[in-house]
């Protein structure tokens, strides 16, 4: 089976909807920094990129229905 990868990788700057929140990406803690971890804050809306809500968006009941990602490629 071929699977077939259409993401979009999120990127600060990188074009959104208009009207949709852009996307800001930032470290919000880093071990060079004298913290115990790397942390980074990622904030954006769900159509960036490739839709992580789909197919949510369109549902008039606000749930995600039956979608068989297979027969899409």
């Amino acid at each position: 089976m071929e699977i077939c990868d259409v993401s979009v990788p999120l990127r600060a700057g990188m074009v959104t909807y208009p009207g949709d929140p852009q996307v800001h990406i930032e470290r919000a803690a880093s071990i060079a920094g004298g913290d115990v971890v790397n942390l980074t804050r990622i904030d954006f809306g769900l159509h960036s990129g490739t839709h992580v809500d789909a197919p949510v968006c369109t549902s008039s009941t606000g749930r995600p229905g039956s979608m068989r990602f297979r027969s899409m490629c």
